[in-house]
């Protein structure tokens, strides 16, 4: 007797497998056109030139400056978000190791970092033109402002993509906020309040002087809100604690900006005064999910898969 249900898992599984083979066969012919190499899926192993450029990555985002103020993305809640009915939804995406989670999957598992999945596929059709077989997993961890291994270190590398639709009540209680002294999600900047921006003259400062204007601005920036809770001030304060480190007398951790986006260190390639450097340092803005927040798995990709999908017109 013929046995229907593998038949149609079989059927569903080579389909699958020609879905991959046809997403593979039309990013070959798409960086053809273009005249370009294909970019490379393969773990490599960083070179000594991408370590010392990501240390300096980490030595250049503890001091906060004036021209690494860059506008920053609300997170955008939708009825539609994620294809998830009832209440506003956003959809964001976090790199994760495999295995983490499973499709359905309601909570979150520990503290993800994530950007919003329409961000991160605008980005990658912007950079993918100029990859020229160079390692997207790399790539992918400057954006993100991660040490050049993340995807190929031996204790839990990233190697996925898990796609989360986070409910607007997340927001509102607190369980996803963006890593900064103001935890808001909603403006499209780190804006000063009137008062502070008076009291700049008052205090002996000028905009005239940018190495007193940068103290200034940093002080301010770093300044919690009256409303912030005490929780937030502890999490603000051990995350500072363990991002900028010291190793091998350099700079270590991470270059988290405390500005709400990531530092793409890929600036750090390329031959610019600082204020272009400053300029190109945005990469992503980012959010964070507390462990246990009620979300939606949506997908579970690769690396290669999500990329590959990201950057179909």
């Amino acid at each position: 007797m013929i046995n229907i249900s593998a038949v149609q898992s079989l059927s569903s599984k080579s389909k699958k497998r020609a879905q991959t083979r046809l997403n593979l066969a039309f990013v070959g012919v798409t960086f053809c056109l273009l005249g370009l190499a294909a970019p490379s899926f393969s773990q490599t192993t960083p070179s000594k030139e991408d370590w010392d450029r990501y240390y300096a990555s980490v030595g250049d985002a503890a001091i906060i400056e004036a021209s690494e103020i860059h506008p920053i993305n609300p997170l955008l809640f939708t009825a539609t978000a994620g294809g998830v009915k009832g209440e506003p939804r956003v959809t964001v995406v976090s790199w994760t190791p495999r295995d983490v989670y499973k499709l359905g999957d309601k909570a979150t598992k520990y503290e993800h970092w994530v950007v919003q999945l329409s961000e991160m596929k605008f980005r990658l059709r912007t950079i993918a033109p100029n990859m020229r077989g160079k390692s997207i997993s790399l790539r992918i961890a400057q954006l993100l402002g991660l040490p050049p291994d993340e995807s190929s270190k031996a204790d839990k590398p990233k190697q996925q993509f898990v796609t989360l639709s986070v409910p607007e009540s997340a927001m509102r209680d607190g369980y996803i906020f963006r890593p900064t002294a103001d935890p808001s999600t909603s403006s499209h900047s780190l804006a000063l309040s009137q008062q502070v921006i008076s009291d700049f003259p008052r205090a002996g400062g000028s905009s005239l002087y940018p190495l007193d204007y940068t103290r200034w601005l940093a002080g301010n920036l770093l300044s919690f809100p009256a409303s912030v809770s005490g929780d937030h001030v502890r999490w603000f304060a051990t995350t500072l604690m363990n991002s900028y480190t010291e190793k091998d007398s350099h700079f270590a951790g991470y270059p988290w900006t405390r500005l709400g986006y990531t530092y793409d260190w890929a600036v750090k390639e390329t031959r610019r005064t600082r204020l272009e450097e400053d300029a190109l340092e945005y990469g992503l803005s980012e959010y964070v999910i507390r462990a246990g927040t009620a979300v939606e798995v949506l997908k579970i990709q690769s690396t290669e898969g999500f990329f590959n999908e990201a950057i179909k017109p």
